[in-house]
């Protein structure tokens, strides 16, 4: 007699809708001799050309991370450990992720709007039992803590589906050209600041490793999920889109992403102020899966690049996000800060500060193979920066420096560690500035 066992589905092993539902989803299956589902079966799984966010609050965070707004969220009780049922939004960035973009309801009150069209998904179980699993998932992964607790549930998830036969011959192609792997997850889009994809891929590989009846099928789930996940980032935001005192600049300055997306929600309002180029970036994961973010966004009026240079693009691509951000966001602050306390003495120019910043996160970004030597003067440069940046507010909305600090503060120390530890300079101690700035209080 084949048994059929269920991760337990919450800290006191009461069943949800969910586990009942796959529960019927699996005497079907076993009773039917069918392992895995067919073309007759109800739809199941992902849903074609839909956005995802986890947690509900990145859609309308003070600090702009994803390039368009999602039809779903995931997450009211997502982590399924009995210590993280329940985890809801709440601590460290997600506090400031319920914020609105301005402190002005009446005049920018579309994010909150935008959350309420949102379709929640309690678990993954639920996602892909209804076919309501969005095709493309934005994940805040900046917290260590937010992103274990995703981490969890793909393990549980992935190992319902397994016991269930829907994960079997998981590099066997259907005839719409997708695995069933691609039928139960969606490609995962990482944002957020800070250098960590490959931790994050290092943490679900550990935990999906026991996922398989063989070693054989471990390995090829285990490739076939961690090629699922993508590194995004948002390029082009200036301190200027951010000014309050001018809520229509604002607005029209980040509602076109390459002209065509908003990175908030779309408004007839009009404005005689350019806007600037935003643009939304991905590295890393599987060619095919880069290929399906590209028409998943695509098909919600979203132009997206891929970064593909160097032979570790997905850490490319975030040492560039880290340092648009700290030369637009961070470092002219610092500086005006710092010249206000060091009275006496040879000030060191914004200029020189911005050239020691790019020069210490290039040789990082050399050391860590993601840049070539040649590319010095031509990647992180400062030129283009000064020229976008126009008018500067002397000082950034609380909630947007706040949420700056806590994406920032942690990965900037990550970085100092490791400069120093394989004997990299921070001249002039650019970084170290920047890093006094965000956290003072």
């Amino acid at each position: 007699m084949m048994m059929v066992w269920f991760p337990p589905a919450s800290a006191n092993n009461a069943p949800n809708e969910a586990d009942a539902q796959f529960s019927a989803v699996a005497k079907a299956t076993l009773n039917s001799g069918t392992p895995v589902p067919t073309a007759a079966d109800p739809i199941v799984g992902v849903k074609d050309d839909t956005l995802g966010a986890f947690p509900a609050g990145l859609a309308s965070t003070p600090f702009p991370m994803m390039p368009s707004l999602p039809q779903v969220a995931l997450g009211t009780q997502i982590g399924s450990l009995p210590k993280q049922r329940g985890w809801r939004k709440g601590g460290n960035l997600l506090e400031v992720l319920s914020h609105s973009f301005a402190t002005n309801p009446t005049e920018l009150t579309l994010p909150k709007a935008a959350e309420a069209s949102i379709t929640p998904i309690t678990h993954f179980s639920e996602g892909f039992y209804k076919g309501t699993l969005p095709d493309v998932l934005f994940v805040w992964g900046s917290d260590f803590a937010v992103a274990q607790a995703l981490i969890d549930e793909i393990r549980f998830y992935l190992q319902k589906l397994n016991t269930m036969g829907f994960l079997l011959n998981t590099s066997q192609l259907n005839n719409k050209g997708k695995t069933s792997v691609d039928i139960a997850l969606p490609a995962i889009v990482l944002v957020g600041g800070g250098i960590w994809y490959h931790r994050f891929l290092a943490q679900l590989q550990q935990a999906i490793a026991e996922v398989g009846f063989s070693y054989t099928e471990g390995k090829q789930l285990q490739q076939a999920v961690l090629g699922k996940v993508c590194r995004g980032a948002i390029f082009g935001l200036t301190p200027s889109l951010f000014n309050h005192q001018t809520p229509l600049a604002q607005q029209a300055a980040v509602e076109a992403l390459d002209k065509i997306q908003s990175v908030l929600p779309n408004s007839k309002t009009t404005t005689t102020v350019k806007a600037p180029l935003v643009r939304f970036k991905i590295a890393g994961g599987k060619h095919i899966t880069q290929r399906q973010v590209l028409h998943s966004l695509g098909r919600n009026g979203t132009v997206i690049s891929i970064e593909n240079e160097g032979l570790s693009s997905a850490e490319r691509l975030e040492l560039q996000q880290v340092h648009e951000q700290l030369q637009h966001f961070v470092l002219p602050y610092a500086v005006a800060q710092a010249k206000k306390v060091k009275k006496r003495g040879k000030a060191v120019s914004l200029e020189q500060y911005q050239q020691s910043l790019s020069d210490a996160l290039f040789e990082m970004g050399l050391n860590r193979r993601a840049f070539e030597a040649y590319e010095k003067g031509l990647v992180l440069s400062i030129t283009q920066l000064q020229k976008q940046e126009v008018i500067v507010p002397e000082t950034l909305p609380a909630d947007v420096q706040q949420c700056l600090a806590l994406e920032l503060v942690p990965h900037l120390q990550v970085i100092q560690q490791y400069m120093t530890a394989v004997g990299l300079n921070d001249l002039q101690g650019a970084i170290s500035l920047c890093l006094d700035y965000l956290t003072k209080p």
